[in-house]
Parts: structure tokens; sequence; C-alpha cells
């Protein structure tokens, strides 16, 4: 008998423009590495995961990047959403904390 996965149907994604910025993140994603980012190579990394979720037919919101906040192009840490419930987080990081409002004004449109 073979496995039915039941995933959810997803309409909508709300990303972040990548900063030049990003340089400066706290978030290692597990990179070994202690060498630079390449931040040309993030961007056009970033540019083919925004360009397959239109190909697959999401509504993609790009907000703008923020120089401030380098870590701001992960919008799932601010904020996620399921249905028409938003879970609202506050970051244990302080830079961070700035971002909800941004993400969270989105949402409330879509909601």
């Amino acid at each position: 008998m073979a496995d039915t996965w039941n995933f959810p149907n997803f309409m909508r994604a709300v990303v972040r423009e990548l900063s030049d910025s990003v340089t400066n993140s706290s978030y290692t994603g597990g990179r070994a590495s202690k060498e630079p980012l390449d931040v040309e190579k993030c961007k056009s990394e970033w540019g083919l995961l925004v360009q397959t979720m239109r190909d697959l037919g999401l509504d993609v919101t790009v907000l703008p990047q923020d120089p401030e906040r380098p870590d701001c192009l992960f919008v799932d840490d601010p904020c996620v959403v399921i249905g028409d419930t938003a879970l609202i987080t506050r970051p244990a990081d302080e830079t961070r904390r700035g971002e909800v409002s941004h993400v969270l004004v989105v949402w409330i449109c879509f909601i």
C-alpha cells in the first residue's frame, strides 16, 4: 500500500531581498567554512529560489532589503503563517525584533 502525503496547497510566499549586509549575518546555516560569503552568488541563488516559486504558481511578495538587518531575508523567523493563522515570534536576538512588524504588516493584508 502506497503512502499518501497530504501536503497543503500553498498559494503565496513572502520573501525579502538579500542585502549586501548579509555578510554580517549571525546565522551560519551550519557552514563549516570561515570563508566570507559570496554576496553575488547568494543573490543569484536567491533569485533562482524566487523564480522557482513563481514557476510553481506561487504569488510571491518581495519585501525590500534592510541593510540595517543582515538576517532579515529569513522571513520565516519572525512570522509563520499556515492557513489563516499567523504565529508571531519574538526573536531572541534583539537585532531581529524590528523585522517582526515589517513582515506582520504584509501578512495582515493577506489574512
